[in-house]
């Protein structure tokens, strides 16, 4: 009974430490925390699927493509060096860098190959893929566009014909306010393809924290060793 009393009091303390480590390491999540036979603590990621094919050239959806990911690296500057190498050798744009995060645009041709490449930059701990289907959008968008120009179209044949001032003024003011109706469809039809043509990837950094229990926890650390030696060999 004494031997299952230390062996529960252990328990409890080592499973408030981890619980306060695993709040001091990264706030909001839960990765598994492995402890060594010297007490050093340490923090290790979830693995995660392989990137899925979101574009097919078969089809013919207009998916716009963003993604998160974020890697445990050893060195921070390095990876985002080599992150622009990449972004570089796909003809993609790096959009910002900063101390950990950096956002860049690449060819969505090649989004699972870049993806993948990246992941290997570290070790993936989070990942999010979000494919939106602006098929319907943007095919709205044409046919806006296409009903627009011709009722320009239809505007300037009236210009033509159009035989007093006050006509010439009130067809001219039309045109002009179809005119910027035409130039605000393209704006957002040119956005929409920009959207379609280039995933957008926001890659966090972060290094692993590897630290050892204070005295008081590595002591109990020993007992509870200590515990589980004597109900194994009893």
């Amino acid at each position: 009974m004494r031997y299952a009393a230390i062996l529960l009091a252990g328990i409890f303390i080592i499973s408030g430490c981890t619980a306060a480590h695993r709040q001091a390491a990264s706030p909001g999540e839960r990765p598994p925390i492995k402890i060594s036979q010297t007490g050093t603590v340490s923090i290790k990621s979830q693995p995660v699927q392989g990137v899925p094919d979101l574009i097919r050239p078969e089809s013919d959806q207009q998916i716009a493509i963003e993604a998160e990911l974020r890697l445990a690296v050893a060195s921070p500057d390095s990876v985002f060096n080599r992150l622009a190498d990449i972004t570089q050798e796909c003809h993609g744009n790096i959009m910002t860098f900063a101390t950990q995060r950096a956002e860049i645009k690449i060819p969505s041709v090649s989004f699972k190959e870049i993806m993948t490449r990246i992941e290997q930059l570290g070790r993936l701990a989070d990942r999010k893929i979000t494919a939106r289907d602006m098929t319907i959008l943007y095919r709205d968008f044409q046919l806006r566009l296409e009903t627009a120009m011709k009722t320009r179209d239809r505007y300037l044949e009236l210009l033509t014909k159009a035989t007093t001032v006050d006509e010439v003024i009130k067809v001219e003011k039309e045109l002009e306010r179809i005119t910027g109706t035409i130039e605000d469809i393209k704006r957002n039809l040119q956005t929409m393809d920009n959207q379609m043509q280039y995933a957008r990837i926001v890659v966090t950094l972060y290094t692993p924290v590897e630290y050892k229990p204070g005295p008081l926890g590595f002591v109990f650390y020993q007992l509870y060793k200590g515990a589980a030696w004597l109900l194994v060999h009893k």
